[in-house]
Parts: C-alpha cells; sequence; structure tokens
C-alpha cells in the first residue's frame, strides 16, 4: 500500500529533510511522495540502497501530478562532506524544468527542449562521510514560467563540481516562485567506486577553474 501524505511528511521530518532542505513553508502544498524508479530499485521514503543501483538517471513517478500542469525536477545532496553541509553547502546532482507527468502512468515526460537543465550526475559519497540523503523535488511552475533568471551558475548542460555546489534548493524554488507538491529521498553510502568518481569530480573541477571554464 502506497504511503499517504502525512507518513512521506513524517519520514521527512525523520531525516531532517524538512526543515534542512526543505522549509515548512516550502512545504506548504505538499502533496505526496515522488517515487523514483532505478532500474532495480524503487525508493520514496529514505531507503538506504546500493549506490552501484543508482547510476543511471531515474524515472519519476508521482501520483497526484497535475498532469496539465510543468514541475521543476531536483536532486540535491545537502551531505557533502558531512550531514546537513551548511559550509559546502548542497550539490546540485540533477534539474530539469517543464517536465511533464504522463496522466495514465503518472510517469515523468522530460521536454525535449527544457528551459533549463543540469546533467544527472549519480550520487557520489566520499569514503567516511557517512550515507548521504539524495533528495528530490517535484515543483509546479507557474504558468508561462520562463525558467531561471540572473543565475550565476550554468543551467545549460553538464556543469562540473564546483558550479554545482554551494547551492540551496529551498532558496533557488523561492526565487523561481515554484510550488513544491512531491518529494522523494534515498540514502547512498560510499563504495570504492562512489570515492574514486567524486575524486575524480574534484579534479576536473580544479583543472576548469585553473583554466577559466
Amino acid at each position: 500500500m502506497a504511503a499517504t501524505p502525512a507518513e512521506t511528511m513524517q519520514a521527512l521530518r525523520e531525516h531532517n529533510v524538512v526543515p534542512e532542505v526543505l522549509s515548512d513553508t516550502d512545504v506548504a502544498n505538499f502533496k505526496g511522495f515522488l517515487k523514483v524508479h532505478y532500474p532495480e530499485h524503487t525508493i520514496a521514503q529514505g531507503e538506504a540502497i546500493p549506490r552501484a543501483g543508482t547510476l543511471s538517471q531515474p524515472d519519476l513517478e508521482f501520483p497526484d501530478a497535475d498532469t496539465d500542469a510543468t514541475y521543476t525536477i531536483i536532486m540535491t545532496d545537502p551531505d557533502l562532506t558531512h550531514g546537513n553541509d551548511k559550509i559546502a553547502g548542497q550539490v546540485r546532482h540533477w534539474l530539469r524544468t517543464g517536465v511533464k507527468f504522463d496522466p495514465t502512468s503518472k510517469r515523468s515526460t522530460l521536454s525535449p527542449t527544457p528551459v533549463a537543465q543540469n546533467d544527472y550526475v549519480p550520487p557520489s559519497p566520499l569514503h567516511g562521510t557517512g550515507k548521504h540523503r539524495y533528495v528530490f523535488i517535484a515543483a509546479k511552475e507557474p504558468p508561462s514560467y520562463a525558467g531561471p533568471q540572473n543565475k550565476n551558475y550554468p543551467l545549460d548542460g553538464p556543469a562540473d563540481l564546483k558550479d554545482r555546489m554551494r547551492w540551496n534548493a529551498s532558496e533557488y524554488i523561492q526565487e523561481e516562485g515554484l510550488t513544491v507538491e512531491a518529494v522523494g529521498f534515498m540514502r547512498v553510502d560510499a563504495d570504492l567506486a562512489a570515492s574514486k568518481d567524486n575524486i575524480l569530480l574534484t579534479a576536473e573541477a580544479i583543472k576548469n577553474a585553473v583554466v577559466g571554464k
């Protein structure tokens, strides 16, 4: 049986997704869980899954979506070096605008021409930093939404680690006038491959910073 909105909200509070990632104001219009479908795992309420199962971009399901509306999809990690890392900020792992949910399947359908996007980057927690929370948010866009304006980071493709760090999902949602309607999250621990990828991502960011890319 699917979790009720109250049960999902309880899980979000138990794991401090509210208020550490989303404020009480952000979730004032919360409708329910956002199911995140990976090939071998489905998550919604903080399930701990192996990092190896998160490498491909997931498919999202929102049973209570407004199928006439468009949504911004966010995946953020607030635990870069430790839980609720306020110095490094959150890491924006995925952002996509103009997402709709199919009326029959309730699955997400990605616009071929999003106003803004950062490609999906799988979890890469560094060894010794514990299980990271990865929070998925479906936020309804206002009518005739023109996309994010005047940001000091790129929103048009891959983006490296330095351009994804020091982010705050709640601030972004408020700046863009988005309405959070569904949230899901998972917990992922480091493995050797994750630590290696973390080091490679950091090295890429340092290199790009040096050359001014």
